[in-house]
C-alpha cells in the first residue's frame, strides 16, 4: 500500500494512519513493514484495527515518522517468517518498583505515569525530565465550575465558581512502544479530597434532584520514539444541572520549575502578528542603565545574570514583576494578551489581534515547555496562561474553556418546544446536556532553551495541523475500502461527456461553498466547530440558527458520509479537515455518552441537545469509523463502544422510533427496519470487525433472515417487533399512513446494508436492496399488480431524491436503463430546480448597504447532502446512462430543501 502525507499539513513528528487490505491479503498476525521512497525502512509499530471474516486483517493501525514517509511510502506485509525489522530509538514503559506507576524513556525524556493512589496529588504525568535536567513536576486536569442560583421570583440570581481537582479513578496502558506509548486515564473533578460516589454509569431519569456533579474525563497521555512531545487528548463529559453547573473553565496544567532568576523568565505567545514575548521583570524603565540596548539584550537571552552590572542589581530590586501571562481567545476572531503582578492587581492589556494560533512558551535559563492547543481560535474559548513566572514554580496552563471567558450555558433557547410551527420532535421538553462530551488536543514540548526565530511559530503550525498520511484514491477505490463509490474521471479524458464534467464541478463546487460558509457564518466554538447548519433562510440571508428543528444538522441525512466520501475519491486535504472536524464534533457533542440516553444522539435543533427526539441513527458507529480507521484515533474507538447498547436504551425508556411513546411487550418493542434497526447493524457490525465476536455476526444475520422471511422482504413494514434480548424482528403488518419510507433509506440504510452484504457475505441482502430500489418509483397501480398487497401499494414512497443510491444499485444490477436514466434526471432535477445552473452563490447586501455577499438562496444540507453522495455512487452505479449532455428540461422527481 503507498501512502503519502497530505499537503498544507506538518511534515513533523510522528503520525498515526490506517492501513487498508483485502480479504485474505494480511493474515491475523501478519507483521508490517514501512519504507521510504528508496526503499530504506522505516520504524513502524503497528496493530489491527479490523478483521474480514475469515480473521485476516481488514484494517491495521501504524506509528511512525511523518517526515520519513513524505511524499511517498511504501507499507507492506511481512511474509510469515520473514524477520522483523528492529526499531532504532525506542520508547519503552515499565512499572516502578512499587508499583505506584509507570516509567516512560524515550531516549531524550523520562517521566512517570502514577497508578491511581500511587501519587500524594493526583496527576496524568510526574517528574518529567528533559535528560537529567527537571522539565515538569506534575501535569494534572484542571476544572472550574461556575454555580448559578436563581432568586425565588427568578429575576436574579447569585453566581460563584469553585475550582475542581483532577481525580484519576483508571489507568491503562494502551500501547506499549516501540514507536510510541499511550497511556488513557479516565477520571472526574472534584471540589475537595472527598470521593463523591460514582453516578455516571446510569444517571439520574429525573435530573431535578441531581447530586454533585463529577464532570468525568478521559485523557489520553501519547510519548513518541525520540520526540520531546507529549500529545494529549482531552475529553470532557458533562453530568451537571443546566439550570444550575455552567462550565467555567477546563484544561490541563503543568506544574514547571524554572531556574534563574525573574528577569530570566521569559513567556513567548505565538500570534497572527508574530511573537509576544516578555519577561517576567524586564529592565527597561527611569534609570540610566536601563535602555533599549539592554532590554534588547535581555529579551534576546544575551543577558546572564553575571553580567549584570551594580546599577541594574539595584533596579532588580525595585522593578515590577509580572507573575502572570494570558493569551485570551474569546472569540473566532478577536484575542488580547493580558498580564498581572498579583492577585488583587489589575490586568494590564498588552496586545490585541484577530486570531492567535494558540501555542505558548515558558522558559528558565536551564530551559522549560512550549504549550500548543489544536484548533484554538476554531474552538473559542481558549486560554494559554502561566502564573508565578517570576518564581521558580511556575504553573503552565492550557485552557480547553477559558476561564476569562463567560461561563457555558448548556440551557435550551426555551422552556417549551414548538412543534406546529418548528420541527421540533414533540411537546415535552427533553433538551438535556447531560452525557455529551467534547474533545480537545494539546502538545507539550520539551525545551532546552528560550526559543528564538520561529520556533514557536513552527511549533504551533505543527500543533494546529498535524501530519496526515493516507493512501490514494485509486487504491480505496480498487479495494472498495467503505463500500462503493466512484473515482472522478481524469479531466483530460476526452471521453468525458459534458455532463459528467457538470456533475464534478457542481460537486466540487457544494463541497467549496460548505468550506467558505464556515468562515462567513462563523460556525466556529468549543461545542459548534465542525457542524454546519441544516436550511437556509433566503428572507434573512441567514441559515435558520433560531428556528427549532431548522438550526444545526448534527449528523441529519449524513453528511459525514457525503464528506468522507468526497474525500476518499478526491484526497484533498480541505475536505479531509473539514471531514475530520465534523466528525470530532458529531462523535461527541451530538450524542449522549452515558446516563440514561447513552448510545442515543439528538436530532438537528438551535442547541446540538435540543430536539426532543432522540434517535439512534445520529450517534452509529457508521458516521465515526472512517475517521477511526484512517487515522487511528482511540477516542472515536471509545464512542463506537459507548453507542452499542443503543437497542437496551430504548427499551429502559419505553421509547421507539422518533422519540414517541410506544407500547412496550415485554422485551419488544417497535421500531423500523430503517433507521433504528439499520442503525443498530451499522453499530454491530464495527463491533463484529473489530472483535470477531460471533453474537454482533449472528444478530446482524438474524435480523437479515426476519426480514427475508417477511412477505415484501425489506420493503415491508417498515416497522416490525423488535426482541431485544434475541435481536429478532417480528413482522407486524404493512402501515399504509407511514412516512418513514424514505427515511428507512437516506439515514445511510443503503450504504450500511450495501457494505455488510459484501462484508458478511449475504447475498439475500443484496437483493433485497435490488428489490426495492426497483419497486420505489412504480405507479400505486403497478405496485400492487406486483405485490397484491393495498397497504403496501398506496404506502408512500415519497422524496425519491433523498434514495438516488439504491435507484441506481437496482438499475445497475438488473442492467434497467430506464430505471438508471430516471435516477439521473432525479439528480439532474434537484440541483437544476433549486436554483440557475446548480450551486452558484448570488450576491445580495443586506437592509442598510453594506459589503456584497453571496448565498445559495434553495439550499439544505440535507438536500446537498443527497445529492452529492447520490452522484458519487451512481457514478460508480450508472455512469453509463449519464445523458450526454446537462438536460435542460427534466422531470424526473421531487424538489426536497
Amino acid at each position: 500500500m503507498k501512502i503519502h502525507l497530505l499537503p498544507n499539513r506538518s511534515r513533523a513528528g510522528h503520525v498515526t494512519f490506517g492501513g487498508y487490505w483485502s480479504r485474505g491479503e494480511a493474515p491475523a498476525d501478519a507483521a508490517f513493514a514501512l519504507a521510504d521512497a528508496s526503499g530504506l525502512p522505516i520504524d513502524v509499530q503497528s496493530a489491527p484495527a479490523a478483521y474480514w471474516s475469515d480473521g485476516s486483517i481488514k484494517w491495521s493501525t501504524h506509528t511512525a515518522d511523518a517526515f520519513r514517509i513524505g511524499d511517498e511510502a511504501e507499507l507492506s506485509v511481512l511474509p510469515a517468517g520473514a524477520p522483523v525489522p528492529s526499531i532504532g530509538r525506542a520508547v519503552t514503559v515499565e512499572e516502578t518498583e512499587d508499583h505506584t506507576g509507570y516509567i516512560v524513556h524515550n531516549g531524550v525524556l523520562s517521566l512517570i505515569v502514577p497508578k491511581p493512589g500511587g501519587a500524594s496529588k493526583p496527576a496524568i504525568a510526574m517528574n518529567v525530565m528533559r535528560g537529567d535536567v527537571p522539565a515538569a513536576d506534575r501535569i494534572y486536569p484542571v476544572f472550574d465550575l461556575e454555580r448559578r442560583d436563581a432568586s425565588a421570583e427568578g429575576t436574579c440570581e447569585t453566581r460563584s465558581v469553585t475550582h475542581y481537582e483532577g481525580v484519576i479513578d483508571a489507568v491503562t496502558v494502551e500501547q506499549s512502544g516501540p514507536v510510541q506509548v499511550v497511556f488513557r486515564f479516565d477520571g472526574r473533578h472534584i471540589p475537595n479530597p472527598r470521593i463523591i460516589a460514582d453516578h455516571t454509569a446510569t444517571g439520574p431519569d429525573d435530573p431535578v434532584d441531581m447530586p454533585e456533579p463529577s464532570m468525568p474525563f478521559v485523557i489520553r497521555l501519547a510519548v513518541c520514539a525520540g520526540e520531546k512531545d507529549l500529545k494529549l487528548t482531552h475529553t470532557f463529559a458533562y453530568d451537571g444541572k443546566e439550570s444550575r453547573d455552567f462550565l467555567k473553565g477546563m484544561g490541563i496544567r503543568v506544574d514547571l520549575p524554572l531556574t534563574g532568576h525573574a528577569h530570566e523568565h521569559h513567556v513567548h505567545f505565538q500570534t497572527d502578528n508574530g511573537t509576544f514575548h516578555e519577561a517576567a521583570e524586564m529592565f527597561f524603565g527611569n534609570h540610566w542603565d536601563q535602555s533599549p540596548a539592554v532590554l534588547r539584550r535581555q529579551l534576546d537571552g544575551d543577558l546572564p545574570d553575571a553580567e549584570l552590572t551594580e546599577n541594574l542589581r539595584k533596579a532588580e530590586a525595585d522593578l515590577p514583576i509580572w507573575n502572570r501571562y494570558a493569551l485570551v481567545q474569546d472569540a473566532s476572531s478577536h484575542f488580547r494578551i493580558v498580564k498581572q503582578t498579583k492577585p488583587g492587581c489589575c490586568e494590564l492589556t498588552c496586545d490585541r489581534g484577530s486570531r492567535a494560533p494558540g501555542a505558548m512558551a515558558v522558559t528558565g535559563t536551564s530551559g522549560g515547555v512550549m504549550i500548543g492547543m489544536r484548533d484554538f481560535w476554531r474552538k473559542y474559548p481558549g486560554e494559554l496562561e502561566v502564573a508565578g513566572l517570576g518564581t521558580a514554580a511556575a504553573q503552565a496552563t492550557a485552557w480547553f474553556h477559558a476561564p476569562a471567558a463567560d461561563a457555558y450555558d448548556f440551557r435550551h433557547y426555551d422552556t417549551r418546544t414548538y412543534t406546529y410551527t418548528c420541527y421540533e420532535g414533540f411537546d415535552y421538553m427533553l433538551s438535556t446536556a447531560y452525557g455529551v462530551a467534547v474533545t480537545s488536543e494539546a502538545t507539550i514540548r520539551l525545551l532546552d532553551a528560550m526559543p528564538k526565530g520561529g520556533q514557536v511559530a513552527d511549533f504551533a503550525a505543527q500543533v494546529d495541523r498535524p501530519a496526515v498520511a493516507v493512501g490514494a484514491p485509486e487504491y480505496y477505490h480498487a479495494k472498495r475500502a467503505f463500500g462503493e463509490w466512484s473515482l472522478p474521471t481524469a479531466p483530460d479524458d476526452p471521453s468525458v461527456k459534458p455532463s459528467e464534467r457538470w456533475l464534478e464541478n457542481e460537486l466540487a463546487k457544494a463541497f467549496d461553498y460548505y468550506k467558505a460558509e464556515v468562515e462567513h457564518r462563523d460556525w466556529y466554538g468549543l461545542f459548534d466547530y465542525g457542524d454546519v447548519m441544516h436550511t437556509y433562510d433566503p428572507a434573512r440571508h441567514v441559515w435558520r440558527y433560531d428556528v427549532g428543528g431548522f438550526a444545526w444538522q448534527n449528523t441529519e441525512l449524513i453528511p459525514t458520509y457525503w464528506l468522507w466520501t468526497y474525500f476518499l475519491r478526491t484526497g484533498r486535504e480541505d475536505v479531509y479537515t473539514l471531514a475530520e472536524a465534523m466528525t470530532r464534533h458529531t462523535s461527541e457533542v451530538d450524542i449522549y455518552h452515558f446516563g440514561p440516553l447513552q448510545g442515543l444522539g439528538t436530532r438537528h435543533n438551535v442547541r446540538h441537545w435540543g430536539c426532543s427526539c432522540k434517535e439512534p441513527r445520529i450517534a452509529m458507529a457508521g458516521h465515526h469509523r472512517f475517521l477511526y480507521y484512517l487515522s487511528g484515533d482511540a477516542r472515536v474507538g471509545d464512542v463506537m463502544n459507548e453507542v452499542l447498547p443503543v437497542d437496551l436504551t430504548i427499551k429502559r425508556r419505553g421509547k421507539g422510533g422518533d422519540g414517541a411513546s410506544f407500547p412496550v411487550d415485554g422485551d419488544l418493542m417497535p421500531t423500523r427496519s430503517g433507521p433504528d434497526w439499520s442503525s443498530f447493524v451499522s453499530n454491530w457490525l464495527t463491533a463484529y470487525e473489530r472483535t470477531l465476536d460471533p453474537k454482533y455476526r449472528e444478530w446482524i444475520e438474524r435480523g437479515v433472515n426476519d426480514i427475508a422471511a417477511a412477505p415484501f422482504r425489506l420493503i415491508s413494514g417498515p416497522s416490525f417487533m423488535y426482541d431485544v434480548k434475541t435481536k429478532d424482528l417480528k413482522y407486524m403488518g404493512e402501515d399504509r399512513g407511514t412516512p418513514n419510507q424514505h427515511l428507512q433509506l437516506c439515514q445511510g440504510g443503503i450504504q450500511i446494508w450495501a457494505e455488510v452484504a459484501d462484508e458478511l457475505d449475504l447475498p439475500v441482502l443484496r437483493e433485497m436492496l435490488v428489490e426495492e430500489g426497483s419497486f420505489y418509483t412504480l405507479s400505486a397501480e403497478e405496485k400492487l399488480r406486483r405485490c397484491g398487497d393495498e397497504e403496501l401499494a398506496h404506502r408512500s414512497f415519497g422524496w425519491p431524491s433523498l434514495i438516488t443510491e439504491i435507484l441506481g444499485l437496482a438499475a445497475a444490477d438488473t442492467n434497467d436503463e430506464k430505471l438508471g436514466r430516471f435516477t439521473w434526471d432525479v439528480l439532474f432535477d434537484t440541483v437544476l430546480r433549486g436554483g440557475d445552473g446548480g450551486y452558484n452563490p448570488t450576491a445580495y447586501t443586506r437592509d442598510g448597504g453594506g459589503r456584497t455577499e453571496y448565498d445559495i438562496p434553495w439550499n439544505s444540507t440535507n438536500c446537498t447532502s443527497r445529492w452529492a453522495l447520490g452522484v458519487i455512487d451512481n457514478l460508480e452505479y450508472i455512469r453509463q446512462w449519464l445523458p450526454d449532455e446537462v438536460p435542460t428540461d427534466v422531470t424526473g422527481g421531487d424538489f426536497f430543501h
